[in-house]
């Protein structure tokens, strides 16, 4: 095993194990420091709810697990919810909620500029994050740490809004996430994204459709994750 191979289990482990290399503990320590600090700060809710001993112990855990696999200390999150998903932790939903926030928050989208100008057919939000949750993930707080399962999945569309960059979110249906989704990639007009789900789903009632697609796209572009 190489040195680096070396320090980094060093680093990685929950006990400090001896290292015959200069300055060993002061890098482990500083790095675990770091490494805390950025998942930490990624996290507010999730600490809110489960505690600061919890939540430490859940970091402790992930490092000893394998850790970070990128060193951008912006993507380590990612990681971290990423793991959170794998191994079932009990707040993975709420974490990876919280990471679409910062996601949105930090998308480097000029939204200014692309609120002022005009565009034929649905141009959603770049911002626009999806998350499915088989609960409210956004009422969870110190107060309510625990909420019921909803019978099926919400999808969750988090954005960032022009001018006042402030947050927002929208929950729909599966179905109509799925139509919401080929927009993001395809855009096109509202017509032709109710073909496609039609094209998808015969068996549906195209008037039903036409009615909640448009009521979603409308609620959106109201609060800017249509723009």
């Amino acid at each position: 095993m190489s040195v680096d191979e070396r320090l980094v289990q060093s680093v990685l482990a929950r006990e400090v194990r001896p290292l015959e290399l200069p300055h060993a503990e002061v890098y482990r320590g500083l790095v675990r420091g770091n490494l805390r600090s950025v998942i930490r700060n990624a996290f507010p809710v999730t600490i809110e709810v489960e505690g600061d001993e919890a939540f430490d112990a859940r970091v402790e855990d992930f490092l000893e697990a394998g850790g970070p696999t990128t060193s951008l200390y912006r993507d380590i999150p990612g990681d971290v919810v990423d793991w959170a998903l794998e191994s079932g932790q009990p707040l993975a939903d709420l974490m990876h909620y919280e990471w679409l926030e910062l996601v949105a928050a930090r998308h480097p989208a000029d939204l200014d500029a692309l609120a002022d100008t005009d565009v034929e057919g649905v141009r959603l939000n770049p911002t626009l994050q999806f998350g499915m949750y088989q609960r409210q993930v956004h009422l969870l707080s110190a107060k309510r740490p625990e909420l019921p399962e909803e019978p099926s999945p919400v999808v969750y569309l988090v954005w960032r809004r022009p001018r006042t960059d402030e947050l927002a979110f929208h929950r729909i249906g599966l179905l109509l996430a799925r139509a919401l989704a080929y927009a993001q990639v395809h855009g096109g007009e509202r017509s032709s994204l109710i073909d496609r789900l039609m094209d998808d789903h015969p068996e549906l009632d195209r008037d039903a459709i036409v009615e909640r697609l448009g009521e979603t796209l409308d609620a959106l572009a109201e609060r800017d994750g249509i723009l």
